[in-house]
């Protein structure tokens, strides 16, 4: 965004919007794509079209016009989508974990989360990694301890970073999830190791 906006070279402005563009319409799913468009409004870039509209320049004007009828497009689809409301998230949560022993885990998610001050500067971090880290949990591929270690050290540098937090809490936040990072990482070493093993006495 700082060299979107300070930039006085229209064909660099120009590259910039069109690289942005690129990376929303890249996202076929239309949340992913809203959640990418909404990142670079939160960056700055809202307020910024502003004065890039009234910059008369031909194919500037095109990627301008490309991202605003994009977004006006994909914010009616998601208008004429149904999205259940929190609550009603909620109560999917509850009916899908209930009587399991994810039921556990997710009361006490729900009681670390009722913990942390929205009011706190730092806050964004924590929530920023919870997202991303909730995101990852859902794709096919995820496992805690074959991949994602940027992941972990940026999970846990968030929650450090937030100084006016509670620090036993961080401690524990952090702790937790390098705890099961380690355990998961270990079962997987075992069974490998038996695996093995049972590959030699056939031999």
């Amino acid at each position: 965004m700082y060299e979107l906006r300070n930039t006085v070279n229209v064909t660099y402005k120009t590259r910039l919007l069109s690289f942005i563009n690129c990376l929303i319409l890249g996202c076929s799913d239309l949340q992913r794509r809203v959640c990418t468009r909404n990142k670079f409004l939160r960056c700055g870039l809202g307020p910024l079209m502003c004065s890039l509209r009234a910059i008369h320049d031909k194919e500037l004007q095109v990627q301008v016009s490309a991202f605003t009828s994009h977004q006006h497009r994909d914010e009616m689809e998601l208008e004429l989508t149904k999205q259940p409301t929190p609550h009603q998230l909620f109560e999917t949560i509850l009916k899908k974990t209930a009587d399991t022993p994810q039921a556990v885990w997710f009361i006490s998610m729900l009681r670390n989360l009722a913990q942390l001050d929205v009011t706190n500067p730092n806050e964004d971090n924590i929530w920023k990694a919870l997202d991303a880290l909730s995101y990852e949990a859902t794709l096919p591929v995820f496992s805690v301890y074959k991949k994602h270690e940027h992941t972990q050290q940026k999970f846990k540098k968030c929650v450090e970073n937030c100084c006016s937090m509670n620090v036993r809490q961080s401690h524990d936040i952090c702790e937790s999830w390098m705890v099961s990072t380690k355990a998961e990482a270990e079962d997987d070493r075992k069974i490998k190791q038996l695996s093995h093993q049972d590959k030699q006495h056939q031999l």
